[in-house]
This record gives structure tokens, sequence and C-alpha cells, in this order.
């Protein structure tokens, strides 16, 4: 048995056994109430701890659950409330008062800097997104479609016949640019991927974050910050901030396996049939998610969160059928009908690929958090994903190989039905965070470094480079064509305290170094060279030609920012923030952005806010270096 299929085998087992409820169920029953008038608390949260079993309260404020038998333990929750922790035990009717008051699952890390914000009181809107609560319950597997299906502000188009576009997923958020929106995880700046989107896409000439090499199982919470934020994190921050949450909880062991497959019908061959609207039946695009979580306790207060997640997507395919001439014309007449069926074919054989390419990989994500003393915390998390892609490209039909090559490459050693290539790639995603964060007399402190390294391998299989076809009667047909690199490295010094001016003031400072590198690898010489300049053929491996000699190089530049940022609270019910920041980069000169910020609460239930805010742009370290090579 391969060692990939064994590891499959035994995650398939493991998460089958810990994601296991039990066969005995019961129902409990109840009502959530608010221990400061005894009111109905509408859409309380009622979940099953460790597990994604939970419902929300009704108009009423009460529930109906159904959970295993035995000592399973209910949680309450509501915001602005304190959450409470109930063993069911023999118990099949619990009631529940929650007694208002802030704990840290109500505070919100993004969009503001105080230490107690909740989300409910936050200047800008914050959605707040319960990963694992919703994870089973959407059908997806990939954290960027996850937040497309819930997450109206956030969208992410899978794409097909694109290059390296087809295995990293762009998004936008607020229908703005993918390089656009920041993305955080535990608070700390993620690193990009290293690939330009250069084909006719979403978010063309731009380079998004790759979410999806971060394990959905590995996630706590999703916050999504619906406003422009450049002169609180960053002059890239124009559309939003997209914060993630690392799970961790601890003593609890999950598993989740899930399975998906697209079972549809499409009218392929409605040209051919002259308008009628046959439908072809459909079962492709198979997806897989296997993970396992677990949280250790360190010492009395420390905590260590892992996750291992496997995931694999099958392709898909929604391509009519090819009506035009498949191969060279005999005696100046097209002859596509006797060829097919002399050679047992029809025109299906001959289908393109029009939809999700083919992935496989896995990651392991950690979150460490360990208390050194009263003052004084360590944290550290990141991780390793790995995966493996395939896409194709443009059927090379026969008619369509040059003449001068034909003889060889329609060779029954070869390609006599034409072809269509494929890129495989190879993306490789790693990221560590460690860091210091306490109190300092009334100051609050966090120091941090931040790595993040993404490498994107393209290879060429199922292709030729026409050229070489011309002085060699075995021409390669798989192709190493380069690769790329990003590495990015942040270091951050952010203080903060507050201070009883009116309804109170809270006070926040810091400074960021970044530098940014981006690498580019040649392919092999096969994959790019032209071996025959005067015959006018296209050199290179057909589908995607290689990265040159003269492309390959590294290229860096460093960021250096400092920011100030103050939220007055006037009153109980009103609030002003305003931030600023100044950043200066090696090669883009300096930009000073600015965001001012407003809350009055007219009532419990209506509360008014609103912001501007600028922001600033500089071409990403790999769209410069990309742009100069002209690929």
């Amino acid at each position: 048995m391969k060692k990939s299929t064994f590891r499959l085998h035994f995650l398939l087992f493991c998460g089958l056994l810990f994601s296991f409820q039990g066969f005995s169920q019961k129902v409990v029953t109840g009502k959530v109430t608010s221990g400061s008038d005894g009111s109905a608390l509408v859409a309380a949260a009622v979940s099953v701890k460790g597990t994604s079993v939970g419902i929300i309260t009704d108009e009423n404020g009460k529930y109906s659950i159904q959970v295993p038998a035995g000592s399973a333990v209910l949680e309450f929750s509501y915001t602005g409330f304190i959450t409470q922790e109930i063993t069911i035990g023999e118990n099949s009717v619990i009631d529940v008062v929650l007694e208002e008051g802030v704990q840290l699952s109500d505070i919100v890390v993004i969009g503001s800097r105080s230490q107690t914000r909740t989300k409910i009181e936050s200047a800008v809107p914050v959605d707040i997104i319960p990963m694992k609560l919703i994870i089973n319950d959407v059908g997806q597997v990939d954290l960027n479609q996850i937040l497309t299906f819930i997450a109206p502000s956030f969208q992410s188009a899978r794409q097909t016949i694109s290059d390296g576009t087809d295995h990293i997923d762009p998004a936008q958020l607020r229908g703005l640019g993918s390089d656009q929106v920041l993305v955080l995880v535990n608070g700390k700046r993620r690193h990009q991927s290293a690939l330009v989107n250069v084909n006719g896409t979403v978010n063309r000439g731009q380079v998004g974050t790759d979410l999806n090499a971060i394990p959905a199982n590995s996630i706590e919470r999703v916050e999504i910050l619906r406003d422009g934020a450049a002169a609180q994190y960053g002059s890239d921050a124009i559309a939003g901030v997209i914060n993630i949450v690392l799970k961790s909880e601890t003593g609890v062991l999950t598993g989740n396996v899930s399975y998906g497959q697209h079972i549809s019908s499409y009218a392929k061959n409605y040209v051919i049939n002259k308008g009628v609207n046959d439908q072809v039946n459909v079962r492709d695009g198979a997806a897989t998610q296997v993970a396992l979580n677990y949280g250790f306790k360190l010492g009395s207060k420390g905590i260590l969160n892992l996750t291992e997640e496997y995931t694999q997507r099958d392709l898909s395919n929604r391509s009519g059928t090819y009506t035009g001439q498949i191969y060279p014309s005999v005696g100046g007449q097209v002859k596509d009908d006797s060829i097919l069926s002399a050679r047992g074919l029809d025109r299906n054989d001959f289908d393109m690929r029009i939809g999700n390419s083919k992935i496989s990989g896995g990651g392991v994500m950690f979150n460490l958090d360990l208390p050194m003393n009263d003052k004084a915390t360590f944290y550290a998390f990141g991780g390793y994903n790995r995966k493996a892609g395939e896409a194709a490209g443009i059927y090379r039909y026969p008619n369509a190989v040059p003449a001068a090559v034909r003889g060889l490459v329609l060779s029954n050693s070869y390609y006599p039905n034409g072809f269509l290539p494929l890129i495989n790639s190879t993306v490789i995603d790693f990221s560590t965070v460690a860091g210091l964060r306490g109190k300092l007399g009334e100051w609050n402190y966090d120091i941090s470094n931040t790595f993040g390294r993404n490498v994107f391998d393209f290879g060429v299989s199922n292709s030729v480079n026409y050229t070489q076809a011309l002085i060699s009667s075995t021409p390669q047909t798989t192709f190493d064509a380069g690769g790329l690199t990003f590495l990015q490295n942040t270091i951050n010094a952010d203080v903060s305290r507050s201070y009883k001016v009116l309804s109170g003031l809270n006070a926040a400072f810091g400074a960021e170094y970044r530098i940014d590198q981006f690498d580019i690898r040649s392919g092999e010489e096969s994959s790019y060279k032209n071996y025959n300049t005067a015959a006018g053929i296209a050199a290179g491996a057909q589908v995607f030609a290689g990265f040159l000699p003269s492309n390959e190089g590294s290229n860096a530049r460093n960021n250096v920012a400092l920011y100030a940022d103050f939220e007055q609270d006037f009153t109980k019910n009103f609030m002003v923030a305003g931030a600023l920041r100044f950043e200066n980069y090696s090669d883009f000169g300096s930009t000073f952005n600015y965001k001012l910020a407003s809350r009055l609460k007219l009532s419990d239930i209506l509360s008014l806010r609103a912001s501007t805010s600028t922001g600033f742009r500089a071409p990403s370290q790999q769209r410069s270096e990309e742009r100069r090579v002209g690929k």
C-alpha cells in the first residue's frame, strides 16, 4: 500500500472514531433568560461543547437540542453576557439565566485596540463567523468557499484554464482587489501567495493570500472588518481586514470526515444537436476532507492546540462538445467523421476541461500560549501546508499542430489524436509567529516576529516543445517549468493603555518593520528553449513555457511603519476613534494615512456608526518583479 493511501485510510478511521456521537441520544429543552430583567434572550447560542452540534433560541428564548446521553456539557452564550457551561447528567429540562458582562469570546481583535471592546460596541462593522459550529453545515471543505457561502462581503471564485490561478483561488472583500484586503492570523499579518494572477481572471494582475493553506478545522472563528483600516493595520488594508482566530480549547479530541460530489446534468451537445436541449448526466468534483484536532494543557494556564487536515478535490468538467475541425484536411477535404469512425472515437474524446482543477494536499497548524508569570505570556503559532494540483489548458487538436512537426507529434508513439496539456503545481506554504505580550506598569505590550514563505512550482505534463521535436526523435513530454517563491518577515512592537478620561480613553502606539522578498527560479532548458528559431514555431513547453534564465533572480524591499490609535468614550453611548499611520517603502516612497470613526448608541437595539479613512496600495513585490520579466 502506498504511504499516502495508508495515511488517508488512517485519518479516515480516526476521524470516524472521534467524530462519532454515539447511538444513544436524548432531547434537552429549556429557556434562556437575562439575569437583569428576566426577559427572554432571542437567538442565544446553545451548543454541545467539543462538537459542532448547536442551535439558537426562538423568539421566546426557548430551545430544543438533541445531545449524546451521559455527561455531555451544554454551552450557553449571548453577546454581552457571560457564557455558562452546564453538565447535562440526567436532566432533560435546563433553564438558564445569563448575566451581563464582557468576556474574551465577545472581544474583537480587529477594528479596535481597546482590551475590552466587544463586537457590538465597535465603531465599524465586524462580522464574527464561528467556524467550529458551522464548518460541517456549509458543504464545503476549504476556507475560501466556506467564507463565500457565509459572509456576504466576501467572494472567492474558482477559475479555469488560467495557469496558476486554477490552483489558488483569488478572493475579494467588498468587491475590491485581493491585494487590498489584509489577512491576519491571531491578529498578526499573514504573508501572501507567490503567484500573480496574470491571465484574464478575477483580480488580474494582483496577488492574494492563499486562505486555503490554513486548515479550516484549526479555526475557532473568523472576524471580518468591513471597513478601510489602512491607518490601523497597514496601507494595504483598503477593503478591510480578515482576522483568523485559531482554536485554543484543551482536553477535547475532535475529528471530522466529510465527502461530497457534484451530481448534475447540462446540455453538453446543445450546439451539435441544433438547439435540442438534451441533458447529459454528470458525477464529478468529489471532495474529501479528514481532520483531527486536540488541545493540550500546559501547566495551570498554558495551552497547545494542534490540527492536522487532509483534503482532496477531484476535477469537474462542464465543457461542451467540440464542433470544429479535428484532423488535418486530406486532399483539401475535412475527413473527421471517417477518421473518428476508423479509430473507434467520437467527439467526446476531445473534450477540454472547463471546471475545477484537481487538488490534493494536507497541512498542520499549531497554537501555543504559555504564561511565564502573572504579567508576561509567550505565544507562538503557525503551520505547514503542501498541496499538488492538476489543471488543463486548451486542447491541441491534430489540425492545430504545426505542419513541420505533425509527423512526430501525431505519431502513435506520442499524440495521434492531439493532446490536452496539463499544468501540475506543487504549492508549499510555511508560517510561524513568536512573541511576548504582557503588562509593564499601566501599559500593555506585545512584541512579535512573523515569518511566512510560499513556494509555487510549475510542472507541465502531457505536452511537448514543438521546436525540440524538430531536432529530436524523442522529445520530452514532461517539464519542470520553474517556480516562484515569496518570503515575508515582519517585526511588530505595540503598546496600549487606558486612561480615566470622561468614560474612558484608550491610547495605542506601535512600530513595524517588514521585509518582502520575491524569487523566480528558471525552468529546465527544454521547457523554454527555442531549438530552431528559423522555423517560426512557438517555443517552450505547450500550455506553459518555463521561466527563462534571464528571468531568474531575487529581489527584496523593506517597509517601516509607525502608528498611533486613540479611542475616546465621551459617554457610555457615544465614542470617537481616530488613527494615524506613516509608512515608508524602500522602493515606492512614503504614505501617510488616517482614519476617523464614531458610534452613537440610540437605544438597546439601534446604534449609528460612521467612518472615513484613506489608504495606499503599493504594488506588491511579486507584481513589480513579474512586470519586469514580462511573464
